[in-house]
């Protein structure tokens, strides 16, 4: 991908080269005060893999609604400039003519899911295109199977976890073989390895001769790019291969985007080139003439942030739970928080993460067992006085918001506890500048980015003003820069006394803000301890599905007990200005 090329570059690439052709690209939505793309020049080679990144509202969406003609199809607004995709006008052509050839895997995937089971949503582009039953079934099958949903025909969509359903939504969409296929944040509910397995499938249809265009918020999947595209207020700011864009971290924090761990790296031990991959990293370390340092090993702080108190805050004493119809989603559970510990459940999609946390507010009760909130079983408390106790904010936040503003969503929690309008207008001042949403109080919470609808659900929780908080995927949809503020805001309150448990997939943030981590596979509780402790164990992460990110990896490969970048550095004897340090200074 190639962004700012004079006319007279554009011009000589051939038609049948390029899978993607823009002149000027403008794109200003209706009622909308500036252009959300602005005048971008861009081409996309025919079998290629093209990344865009860049902030939340930095005009990535909106570049992939246009390659299908959704904009300004659908999403309504003004196209401006010339955009040609698979050759054909795209502004001009509508969306049902390009649907065979551009698949588009929207970034709320689940306003693609409709039908009434796994098998019937795959197959229903393809009765569209009017593809004869005896191919619809073996393509169905195979795409089920592309994306790790093998045996999941049957299913009902509404009954899997967030990151089936995503897979669901990109099966959907490869069954109609598409010749571009284009992921608005295609890993964003997905474990680690469904997050590798995205971007292996990625490059594998690259490698059958499809175009692939990824917008993503992570970074750490695509090294293996053709090029990267970063967009920052609808504008090109940077563009390149993958190591023409990382090599300069500084410039993608400007722009709210996290470095991959490996440019970190790279830029702290001062490294003369950019590694790619592990291997190329340890290599690079071991021609500098790095080791690991013993005592700077074993000196390393403890991860997180406050130290819990002796007295529980919730308790789940041989807990299973199973749904109308099915076996156990979660089985013989016994757990113990403690109050002021902050908690990282992981594991990976449809381990029982989300039902076990669910059970911590009386969303959900168990079918054994016993849950207790501050000694009380959860079973003898109505859930409107639990949720003073235990604040709980969904994984996807248009299931937890609805009301018709901003306002109106954060006050109905304080409303219906009694609290007078004085202490509701200033608990929800509060909350609003604590998510960084001043000033949206009357904005329609369904007109939000997912990013904004994330940060007005968590403040809907926080009016409350909790003693726990139990937050299902706190950074999905948000920008590395909201990640930040979110996982900072939550250290805040953890600080100040408040228990939090957060659900992730990302082992960067667990390893970074949790003291303890627990880990779930198969609806149990395989691993619970100290955050070092369980990822440090790289290769039994790998055993319950869960990928160790680069600095992981690496620290197990140069044998050290380090869980972040920061770390790895610290135990390798350079300080954070890129200089030796001897150990123990």
């Amino acid at each position: 991908m190639t962004s700012g090329s004079s006319d007279s570059q554009l011009t000589n690439r051939t038609e049948e080269d390029l899978a993607v052709l823009a002149r000027g690209l403008t794109f200003t939505y209706s009622n909308a005060r500036a252009p959300a793309l602005r005048d971008l020049d861009l081409t996309i080679r025919k079998g290629s893999l093209s990344a865009v990144i860049g902030a939340s509202e930095a005009g990535k969406s909106t570049l992939c609604v246009t390659m299908n003609g959704l904009a300004p199809g659908f999403v309504r607004g003004r196209l401006e400039g010339e955009l040609f995709v698979l050759g054909s006008p795209a502004g001009e052509s509508a969306v049902y003519e390009m649907a065979s050839s551009v698949g588009m895997l929207l970034q709320d995937f689940e306003v693609q899911l409709f039908s009434t089971s796994a098998e019937l949503e795959v197959a229903f582009g393809l009765e569209n295109l009017g593809v004869p039953r005896d191919e619809m079934v073996p393509r169905v099958r195979a795409a089920l199977e592309k994306v790790g949903l093998a045996g999941f025909d049957k299913r009902d969509p509404s009954t899997l976890s967030g990151g089936e359903k995503q897979r669901l939504a990109l099966a959907a969409v490869l069954a109609m073989d598409p010749r571009l296929l284009v992921l608005d944040e295609p890993t964003s509910d997905l474990d680690p390895l469904g997050k590798r397995d995205v971007m292996t499938l990625a490059k594998s249809l690259k490698g059958e001769g499809r175009s692939v265009l990824v917008a993503e918020h992570e970074t750490d999947e695509l090294m293996d790019a053709d090029s990267v595209l970063v967009l920052a207020d609808g504008r090109r700011v940077l563009s390149g291969s993958p190591g023409e864009v990382f090599e300069r971290p500084g410039r993608l924090l400007e722009h709210g985007v996290r470095p991959p761990q490996l440019a970190r790296l790279r830029e702290l031990l001062r490294l003369e080139t950019m590694p790619r991959s592990i291997d190329e990293a340890a290599e690079a370390i071991r021609r500098s003439g790095r080791r690991p340092d013993r005592g700077r090993s074993e000196s390393l702080p403890v991860p997180g942030i406050a130290a819990p108190s002796a007295r529980p805050a919730l308790k789940l004493s041989a807990v299973s739970h199973s749904y109308s119809g099915a076996g156990d989603a979660i089985e013989n559970i016994s757990l113990e928080i403690k109050e002021g510990e902050f908690t990282a459940v992981v594991g990976a999609n449809g381990s029982g993460k989300t039902t076990m946390v669910k059970h911590l507010n009386g969303l959900l009760a168990p079918s054994r067992g016993v849950v207790e909130v501050r000694g009380t079983d959860t079973r003898e408390t109505r859930l409107s006085t639990l949720s003073r106790h235990v604040g709980y904010v969904f994984q996807n936040p248009d299931h937890q918001i609805f009301s018709e503003t901003v306002a109106e969503e954060l006050a109905f929690g304080p409303r219906n506890a009694g609290l007078s309008e004085e202490e509701t207008a200033g608990r929800s001042k509060r909350a609003l500048a604590a998510v960084r949403m001043e000033g949206r109080e009357e904005a329609d919470p369904f007109a939000l980015t997912k990013g904004e609808r994330q940060r007005t659900a968590l403040a809907s929780v926080l009016v409350m003003e909790p003693g726990v908080i139990v937050m299902d995927e706190p950074t999905t949809g948000l920008d590395y820069a909201q990640q930040r503020q979110v996982m900072d805001l939550l250290a805040g309150l953890n600080s100040g006394g408040h228990t939090v448990i957060i659900v992730t997939h990302s082992l960067w943030l667990a390893a970074e803000y949790a003291r303890r981590i627990v880990v779930m596979s198969g609806g149990r509780i395989v691993a619970d301890g100290p955050a070092r402790a369980v990822l440090g164990q790289a290769e039994r992460l790998r055993e319950w599905s869960l990928v160790p990110t680069p600095a992981l990896a690496l620290a197990e490969r140069l044998g050290c007990r380090a869980i972040t970048v920061e770390e790895l550095v610290h135990c390798l004897g350079v300080g954070p200005d890129g200089r030796s340090r001897k150990a123990g200074v």
